[in-house]
């Protein structure tokens, strides 16, 4: 990745809502609470033009989900 540039994202929970904004690794959401992740923002910043973010999702009772950026 280059210089700069970091990972950003943030996530939605049940029954609290959207959480902070965390970067590069950081946990989103909550943890040890038994709300499920419903959502998530992720964006690339500080990022040269032509970078994108590929990214695909597990959905409960369905599996895992395509590719998409």
């Amino acid at each position: 990745m280059p210089s700069g540039t970091k990972i950003k994202y943030q996530a939605h929970n049940a029954n609290i809502g959207w959480q902070n904004w965390v970067y590069d690794g950081s946990l989103a959401g909550v943890d040890g609470q038994g709300n499920n992740l419903e959502a998530i923002k992720i964006e690339l910043e500080g990022a040269p033009e032509g970078y994108s973010i590929e990214y695909r999702a597990h959905v409960a009772n369905v599996g895992w989900q395509s590719w998409v950026a």
